[in-house]
């Protein structure tokens, strides 16, 4: 539930945060997955992030972005093969799944202060 939640944020922010130029690209890059190949968590976290906001949370906090890799990599293995995580394995990418949430929010703020999103 994490991996979705954080899918969800982060697509929404792309959305808003994006331009008025940019937003019928990244709504065809996010509404056509069989047309344009978007990861989790390279595509969305970091590629598509960084070419529609200038930020990257490979490039803010690599840790991080780790942690939310794992977290696909954990959701996977549950939904593919019905493998259950351990409590220190669930405790950790539901953590970067929150942390996650905070930098999303961070860039939110900057675009609805009207201004550019700065490092954190």
């Amino acid at each position: 539930m994490a991996a979705i939640a954080c899918e969800v944020k982060v697509k929404e922010i792309l959305r808003n945060c994006a331009t008025d130029a940019q937003r019928s690209l990244v709504d065809f890059a996010l509404d056509n997955p069989h047309e344009v190949t978007v990861t989790a968590a390279d595509g969305l976290f970091n590629k598509l992030m960084l070419a529609t906001l200038g930020r990257s949370l490979r490039l803010d906090d690599k840790k991080l972005f780790n942690d939310i890799a794992h977290l696909y990599t954990v959701r996977n293995r549950i939904a593919h093969h019905g493998i259950m995580p351990d409590a220190t394995d669930a405790d950790r990418v539901v953590r970067a799944a929150r942390r996650c949430f905070m930098w999303l929010d961070s860039l939110a703020q900057f675009n609805v202060e009207g201004g550019t999103p700065s490092p954190l």
